[in-house]
């Protein structure tokens, strides 16, 4: 649809907001401190040279700030399904002046497969990742992407995808080795009566502990991690 266009400057990044067309960047337009304690705990946890992984990136809320905080040596790996909200990604990642980027545009999952994306009340920031043999976006297990984009450590983690958190996250921690294992993690829970395994419980088999949690929100810290 053609949505009026907006620049704006926030966390020192620069997003171009398309009113009415996403949750999160109406949210910027309104309220720019939109997620900042979420923001907050990612950036205090990644050192400079450090590696972030967005998962469910939209129109990079969080991949901005933190790829400023990994500066040049560091790396963000921002991951989202939706070609449409890629683009506006890619545009805000240039428009910000960041080269420490990587985005893939494929579904996190528990396998290798194919989705279709459903857009829940016509909004780009609410879409469900639907299993479709015949559907025109790629699915990966997390750990493929991050081995493909050359990530050896993760520092911090966002994930955001909409209930299917339980199928990319909880897989990835079983088979990666303890580098791979964020020392913090930011994941939304409003999916959480559907999760199967519970993500909860798998950080907690993990090692990481509940440190805060917002409405849409919680934060997770590592307990201990060898550097």
């Amino acid at each position: 649809g053609s949505h009026q266009c907006i620049d704006v400057r926030s966390n020192g990044s620069a997003f171009r907001v398309r009113k009415g067309a996403n949750l999160i960047e109406d949210s910027l337009l309104i309220y720019p401190g939109y997620n900042r304690r979420e923001i907050d705990f990612l950036v205090s946890g990644t050192p400079e040279g450090g590696t972030f992984i967005d998962l469910g990136a939209n129109i990079g809320l969080y991949t901005l700030p933190l790829a400023q905080k990994a500066g040049p040596e560091g790396h963000v790996l921002a991951i989202d399904a939706n070609p449409d909200i890629v683009r506006a990604l890619e545009f805000n990642v240039s428009a910000s002046g960041l080269s420490n980027v990587t985005i893939a545009c494929v579904a996190a999952g528990d396998t290798d497969g194919r989705v279709h994306l459903e857009i829940r009340k016509d909004d780009l920031a609410i879409v469900e990742t639907c299993p479709d043999a015949n559907g025109s976006i790629e699915m990966k297990p997390l750990a493929d992407i991050v081995a493909q984009a050359g990530l050896t450590r993760v520092d911090t983690l966002k994930a955001d995808i909409e209930g299917f958190e339980d199928k990319a996250i909880p897989p990835f921690l079983e088979q990666s080795g303890t580098m791979m294992h964020p020392a913090r993690i930011v994941i939304e829970h409003t999916g959480r009566s559907q999760w199967n395994p519970d993500c909860y419980a798998v950080f907690r088999k993990h090692g990481y502990r509940l440190v805060g949690e917002t409405r849409n929100n919680a934060m997770f810290e590592l307990r201990d991690r060898g550097s």
